[in-house]
């Protein structure tokens, strides 16, 4: 679903007519909140935040505002986060650019999940040809198999 979305979402983007400044102070919250990474919470604190943000995605009629929330909150987005870039964006084209950051945070997620599903795979291949290599070994020594599984 999140790759169908993407063609539409990036029009609506592509139209937005904005200056360099208004980029910048744009992009300024998105690489902080990236570099930040995924930030955990408490349950009720986000429910707390959740809260807040989907009352303000309603009022900018954002469509599935429940979903965009969800990606904002995983990264510590807030409302005075977005009332940042609501000030640099036109009123008309902010439901565009907040579904542009929350599918650029959605593909950060996916990018981080695949990363450390690959190194997962790695480990345990490295883990497999140590263990079928171990009797192959000219003499033979002690070895931990916790270590070694």
């Amino acid at each position: 679903r999140h790759l169908e979305q993407q063609p539409e979402r990036f029009k609506k983007v592509l139209k937005i007519k904005m200056s360099d400044a208004q980029i910048d102070a744009m992009t300024e919250v998105l690489f902080e909140k990236l570099e930040q990474g995924l930030v955990r919470l408490s349950t009720l604190d986000r429910m707390d935040v959740e809260e807040a943000l989907v009352d303000w995605l309603y009022d900018q009629e954002v469509e599935e505002p429940e979903d965009v929330a969800d990606n904002l909150i995983d990264y510590g987005f807030t409302v005075e986060d977005l009332e940042k870039i609501a000030s640099q964006t036109p009123k008309e084209h902010m439901p565009g650019m907040v579904q542009w950051i929350s599918q650029m945070l959605t593909t950060e997620k996916l990018v981080g999940e695949i990363e450390d599903a690959s190194s997962r795979i790695s480990n345990l291949v490295l883990s497999i040809k140590s263990y079928t290599h171990m009797d192959q070994a000219p003499e033979k020594v002690k070895t931990d198999v916790h270590t070694g599984l």
